[in-house]
């Protein structure tokens, strides 16, 4: 069994997804781009998931798979030591002018405003350092 995961924001009901696969013996993914909830899931979850033999994964969509990508390509077609990549997006707005979804507004509103609960629980955590 396997769960898609395309309603956000995951900030408010991912969670309650990922714990439901995970009782349901089903593997997880979304298209999530708020790393606050990415990196909580894989603090709180991995290890249950690992002993289910079950998949939770975030990211699986527009907003990772191209920086994925790229990065993927500049790794196996570039000699040396990666230490960061920059990358940006240019909307183009049309004649009606631009829009967003209400979920993926709220959601970048949220990631933003909780940047410094980002950094706090990133400093928590015992991560090897990126070379520099």
């Amino acid at each position: 069994k396997l769960l898609i995961n395309c309603v956000g924001p995951y900030y408010l009901w991912g969670r309650q997804v990922v714990e439901g696969c995970l009782a349901g013996n089903a593997h997880y993914l979304d298209i999530s781009g708020e790393p606050l909830f990415m990196e909580h899931v894989e603090v709180d979850y991995h290890e249950k998931a690992e002993s289910l033999g079950l998949v939770v994964s975030s990211a699986c969509g527009f907003d990772s798979v191209p920086a994925d990508v790229g990065t993927r390509f500049v790794q196996t077609n570039f000699p040396g030591t990666m230490t960061s990549i920059e990358s940006y997006l240019n909307p183009v707005v049309g004649n009606s002018g631009f829009s967003v979804h209400l979920p993926t507004f709220q959601c970048v509103v949220n990631g933003f405003s909780n940047t410094s609960a980002l950094i706090k629980f990133r400093k928590s955590r015992s991560l090897p350092k990126v070379p520099k």
